[in-house]
């Protein structure tokens, strides 16, 4: 099943990602997670943090059926990120940072095919 990622990872309009994301890429994404974790901030908090106070990236917060992740989303908002934390992620998210990908071919690969496409992540996968 493909994986979609948005995660800001950059400071810059093209440091985002929107694709299905490969089994090294996935690896790398866990890890950015669990050092969040550790931290004992989600990952989601500081992409949330990240893009809606950085002037470079329009942010929308969407509705949600449960008015608690409504206000949660807000307040995340609101307070400031750790930028040793993101450093730290963008770190770990290095070889996927600032990347364009055509999404069709990449959705249409995962169709046909079970095999990872070449990417430098995937060779360094086990």
């Amino acid at each position: 099943m493909p994986v979609l990622v948005f995660v800001p990872v950059a400071p810059a309009p093209t440091g985002c990602a929107s694709r299905p994301a490969i089994a090294g890429e996935r690896q790398l994404f866990r890890q950015a997670a669990a050092l969040c974790e550790q931290r004992g901030e989600p990952i989601n908090k500081l992409a949330l943090q990240f893009s809606s106070q950085n002037r470079d990236f329009p942010t929308t917060l969407f509705s949600s059926t449960r008015s608690e992740s409504v206000r949660r989303n807000v307040a995340w908002c609101e307070e400031p990120y750790d930028p040793a934390l993101l450093a730290e992620v963008q770190r770990i998210l290095g070889p996927v940072m600032n990347q364009q990908w055509d999404y069709d071919a990449g959705v249409d690969r995962l169709k046909s095919d079970s095999r990872p496409a070449s990417s430098p992540i995937a060779a360094a996968s086990p």
